[in-house]
Formats: C-alpha cells, structure tokens, sequence
C-alpha cells in the first residue's frame, strides 16, 4: 500500500512540497513498520510522528494561503480539510483497540486515499492560484490536474 512519491505530486511550493514528501515517507513508514509486526508502542511511535507532522504541514499551508490572500471561501474550505482530516484520523486511531489489525488496515487505506485527493486535487488548486495571484508561471506538474477556477 506504499505511496508512490512522484512528480505529479509537485506543487512547486518548495516547503510545500518537501512536506508532502516527508507526509508520504511517514504514511509509508507506518504502513511499514504495521507489515513488519512491529510491537504496539512502535506503532503507536510511528503514527503520533505522523499525526504531529501533518499538524504542523496544515499550519504551514494555512500560513501561506492567508499570506498569499487566497480566496477566503477556499481557505475556509482548506482549513475546515485539514480540521476534518485530524479529527478523523484521531477518531480512527482510538477505536484500534476494539480491532486492531482493521482499524490500522482501514487508517492506511484512509490516509493513501486522502494523501492523493488532498495534494493532487486541493493542494494543487491551492498552487495554482497562489501563482495567479503573485503573477508567476505554475510549474508543469500543475497542468496535470485541472479543477475550476476561482
């Protein structure tokens, strides 16, 4: 279930992106130490690293977005993503005790399925009007995926 770090993941965003790739090695890195039958506490070890992290990449984002003056309506919408994403991942996180081996299995197809969406859809969407508004050319990696405009 590892993630594939690639450049269609690629912002352009240099602090964005060196984030994403180092969210990716985290998700991969539990998802390893979950297929190596590590012992609990290395689990458990594994996703509070990840959970911190993702906490501080969601600030770093919202800084740059409200930095930048995006639209409000879709840092509102960003924030409220990233609020969703840690109460969801906590809420997963506590009920392994009731099944372990699914809760963790159904944690890491969560977090795969979300990583995707968010960076290739959102984020992206994010990039690209951060470099509308500053006035430059989006890298390449951004022509990739398309969403509407704002």
């Amino acid at each position: 279930m590892a993630i594939q770090w690639g450049y269609h993941f690629v912002t352009g965003l240099r602090n964005i992106d060196r984030q994403h790739e180092s969210l990716v090695a985290l998700v991969n890195k539990l998802d390893a130490t979950v297929a190596n039958n590590a012992l609990p506490r290395e689990i458990e070890g594994a996703f509070q690293e990840l959970a911190n992290y993702a906490r501080e990449h969601f600030a770093l984002e919202e800084q740059l977005m409200a930095e930048a003056g995006l639209d409000g309506d879709f840092v509102a919408a960003h924030k409220q993503a990233h609020s969703a994403f840690v109460d969801q991942l906590t809420a997963m996180w506590q009920t392994r005790a009731e099944d372990a081996d699914g809760t963790i299995k159904h944690l890491l197809e969560f977090l795969t399925t979300w990583i995707y969406r968010h960076i290739l859809i959102t984020d992206h969407e994010m990039a690209r009007d951060y470099y509308r508004r500053k006035g430059l050319t989006a890298p390449p990696s951004l022509l990739l995926t398309t969403s509407a405009p704002r």
